[in-house]
């Protein structure tokens, strides 16, 4: 694969647009901020509700951006546009 992704009229490729990187975003907010709850308060299970369900959203999105990024290479290498 070459370092040159670069469409015949000179226009670099971009990727289309997805919603992951929002959905990533916002498990990262509710990870941290579910753990930010739980270290200042009491310790409790339910308060791990918030992280965990984030960090499950995180990973969830990660898989998701990866899956994306390999289906726009492996369509010739030109990606969907």
């Amino acid at each position: 694969m070459s370092g040159n992704q670069h469409d015949e009229g000179g226009i670099p490729h971009l990727p289309p647009p997805t919603p992951w990187p929002m959905v990533f975003a916002l498990g990262m907010a509710l990870t941290l901020g579910g753990m930010v709850v739980f270290l200042r308060g009491v310790k409790s299970i339910p308060e791990l509700a918030m992280p965990i369900f984030g960090f499950a959203l995180l990973l969830f999105a990660t898989v998701m951006m990866l899956r994306d990024d390999i289906i726009a290479l492996d369509d010739d290498g030109h990606g969907h546009g």
